[in-house]
């Protein structure tokens, strides 16, 4: 299984040296040190996270995301703001801009490591979930009760996604994933009934 893709927007070079010595051998790592690199660097890849630095000269981390959103290219990329600010209302705007979290610098390693990972977690499972959303909608020929048996698992697997985004407690959130999990490999197992017959 390949790593994760993760790319590093941070105009210091001390901070992108942390994030590199913090995370190396866990994710496939790209770095920029300005916003300006990091949209060059992504008609190359697609990240399946961004960490954005949000004071930075030129175009700074909040300008950025409204960029990154209003490309439907990039627009769903989970982003988390690193950030050495702590005032509500900067944190209130990075999520309004659709921020999945924030870090706070100087980061704690462990720390960082659990919210990336939860955040491309919790990404995957709403793509997943949207796909089966499509697909159960589509599923107009299959029995009423089969129907019925996707749309319920499905619903608790959204209350589940749901749940985990309002809280606050990395291993609530994981919990909430795993229940998420089992219910989408049911719909999948309800999904090859249907294929079978």
């Amino acid at each position: 299984m390949s790593m994760k893709k993760v790319l590093i927007v941070d105009d210091s070079t001390f901070n992108l040296n942390m994030c590199k010595n913090s995370l190396k051998g866990l994710y496939d790592l790209y770095f920029a040190p300005s916003a300006e690199l990091m949209f060059k660097i992504l008609k190359q890849i697609k990240p399946d996270l961004i960490l954005l630095d949000v004071k930075m000269p030129g175009i700074h981390g909040y300008e950025a995301m409204r960029m990154l959103k209003a490309d439907n290219e990039y627009k769903d990329i989970p982003v988390i703001f690193l950030t050495a600010m702590d005032d509500e209302d900067s944190e209130m705007e990075g999520f309004e801009l659709g921020a999945m979290d924030y870090i706070h610098k100087p980061f704690v390693k462990s720390l960082l490591i659990k919210r990336i990972d939860a955040q491309i977690a919790e990404h995957e499972m709403k793509s997943e979930l949207s796909a089966l959303k499509k697909f159960t909608a589509d599923c107009v020929k299959s029995e009423k009760s089969v129907k019925n048996k996707l749309q319920e698992s499905l619903n608790k697997a959204m209350e589940m996604l749901e749940t985990s985004i309002k809280s606050d407690d990395i291993d609530k959130i994981k919990d909430h994933l795993n229940q998420a999990k089992e219910e989408i490999q049911s719909i999948h197992k309800l999904i090859e009934n249907i294929k079978e017959t």
